[in-house]
């Protein structure tokens, strides 16, 4: 996140990744860093698949407090779901299998 012209812009920040992720700047603890934050996006990819079919119910509606945007926002999540179960890496066996190689 930027400050440009007195508005916030979001994109790369090449900074602050090597600020929080860099080996040098870490002390040695960027690999672990990204490594504990791959498995905390694999923990929340697979919550969203397995909650998916409860909001893929035609009963399920959302409340955002503008009814247009109900239905756009329940659309967006559908695509969500629909994006992460056309990958098939989400077993619960992989993801917590034993392992000699923790760090």
């Amino acid at each position: 996140m930027t400050e440009g012209w007195g508005r916030t812009m979001w994109g790369p920040n090449i900074l602050e990744f090597r600020r929080r992720f860099d080996t040098a700047e870490t002390k040695g603890e960027g690999i672990r860093r990204l490594k504990n934050l791959y498995f905390l996006y694999l923990i929340e990819l697979r919550a969203l698949y397995k909650v998916a079919p409860y909001f893929e119910r035609a009963i399920v509606n959302l409340y955002t407090g503008n009814t247009q945007e109900d239905g756009e926002t329940k659309e967006l999540l559908l695509q969500i779901f629909n994006e992460i179960k056309s990958v098939s890496y989400y077993s619960a066996s992989l993801i917590c299998e034993p392992s000699d190689s923790i760090e």
